[in-house]
């Protein structure tokens, strides 16, 4: 099976909702067993470039040395990542 685009999934749920008259909350609750779950899929998406940003960042920063070792607990690195980034970094 081919890795699914999250914004095709979207649209067929979508077009689905509307062929067959039903709320997309009930298409999703009878597939999925989960009332809110292309709500949070577009949640997710929505979210993608953001943390593809932070990653990115990331990577650059472990590249020149500025993250310690991981040694460092993750919440250290998380808050260094944070503050270079909202220096304009």
């Amino acid at each position: 099976m081919r890795v699914m685009d999250p914004r095709e999934v979207i649209r067929e749920i979508e077009s689905y909702a509307d062929r067959a008259g039903l709320k997309v909350s009930t298409v999703c609750q009878l597939a999925f067993g989960n009332s809110k779950y292309l709500q949070r899929l577009k949640a997710r998406v929505d979210r993608l470039n953001d943390e593809y940003a932070s990653f990115r960042k990331f990577c650059e920063m472990r590249e020149r040395g500025s993250i310690p070792q991981p040694a460092a607990s993750a919440a250290q690195t998380q808050e260094q990542i944070h503050v270079e980034t909202s220096d304009g970094c």
